[in-house]
């Protein structure tokens, strides 16, 4: 069954597509969709909010950038593009220096999503926020509602005038072993990529020959793996301030992240902000995933949106036997692409990687 696919803008819906291009990608701060529009009866203006809808299911909330406009022969089309709500805090600056004491995620976030349009009053989820050794003022970690908590504090984080609000959030959600990313809803969400514990809900086949051949379901197919952008160990150093305005001296903390996998030894050190160890591990682990998935990935283009009802969806787990490139196992969905033209129809670009493992950390 062909795939449906909508815009909605208000109280319209548009589907009358001449192409369009929906990308979501963990490891890429904002979504973003794009499409060419014909017969276009109605005005789209830059700035206003819209909802893409795949099989019925809400794929994304966002704010239309750009919109556009050319004809010929009489017949208008439109250029529309778009983010989800992310891009307004990849937008969005912090207004002045910011310095925060014993803080978590839910007691920054607020104050750094207050001036945020659509996201200030809305719903936020918060991850179990690892607690981090430097902490000065233990709090009990109570669990609120289903997936957020009240979590532990750690220490003073700085942040200059001018960052973005994602980098500010990001940067200390990664310290402490949490990601950030917009729900299809517009919900933020600070949490944990899926792994090696968590079932498949996809799978892609190419075999060569057998019976089995006609599960295939991958038209085409890329592997990479580039051990330029990994290292064999990952270190983090920081800098805690003393309490003591008498004794001002500054205390090293430091912990490497180490990949026994790769061939030979290739370390990197990082700077950060970390209140203490366990923060520093957290990051050490979290920079050194995120190389490994930059250097090793493959990207599976297939027919389609989903499967079984299910759109797929990035950070979702799927299986994937594929004889030529001799891929045989779960793998992390990192980023999917649907695409449509009037050349090839629905098509889906998945870009896959390995389920990310903790590494030891010395």
């Amino acid at each position: 069954m062909r795939d449906a696919v909508a815009i909605v803008i208000g109280r319209t819906q548009y589907a009358n597509f001449v192409s369009y291009e929906a990308d979501s990608n963990v490891l890429v701060p904002a979504d973003v969709f794009s499409c060419k529009i014909s017969r276009v009866d109605a005005g789209i203006m830059a700035g206003e909010k819209f909802q893409l809808i795949v099989n019925g299911s809400r794929e994304m909330t966002g704010i239309i950038d750009k919109v556009s406009a050319q004809y010929s022969k009489g017949a208008l089309e439109l250029r529309v593009e778009g983010r989800d709500y992310m891009g307004l805090l990849v937008d969005s600056s912090v207004e002045q220096w910011q310095t925060w004491k014993d803080a978590t995620l839910k007691d920054m976030a607020p104050r750094l999503l207050k001036h945020i349009p659509y996201i200030k009053n809305s719903k936020v989820i918060y991850g179990n926020e690892k607690e981090d050794t430097g902490m000065r003022a233990k709090k009990t970690k109570k669990e609120t509602s289903k997936g957020i908590f009240d979590d532990t504090s750690s220490g003073a984080s700085h942040y200059e005038a001018g960052i973005s609000v994602f980098e500010a959030l990001s940067d200390y959600s990664q310290r402490h072993g949490l990601l950030m990313w917009m729900e299809p809803d517009g919900t933020l969400v600070f949490g944990e990529l899926k792994g090696k514990g968590d079932a498949p809900e996809f799978s892609f086949f190419t075999r060569k020959s057998g019976q089995e051949k006609a599960q295939n379901n991958i038209i085409s197919a890329t592997l990479t793996d580039d051990i330029s952008k990994r290292f064999s160990a990952l270190t983090v150093v920081a800098q805690q301030q003393g309490t003591d305005f008498l004794d001002a001296g500054r205390h090293d903390i430091k912990k490497t992240a180490v990949d026994d996998s790769f061939p030979y030894k290739k370390p990197l050190v990082i700077q950060s902000q970390c209140a203490g160890e366990k923060a520093a591990g957290y990051q050490a682990q979290w920079e050194l995933k995120k190389r490994e998935a930059d250097g090793w990935r493959a990207e599976l283009t297939v027919a389609g949106h989903g499967q079984n009802g299910n759109n797929y969806r990035a950070n979702s787990v799927c299986y994937v036997k594929d004889e030529v490139l001799s891929l045989d196992g779960n793998y992390l969905i990192l980023g999917r692409r649907f695409t449509m033209d009037v050349n090839s129809g629905p098509r889906t670009m998945l870009t896959i990687g390995k389920l990310m493992e903790g590494y030891s950390v010395q």
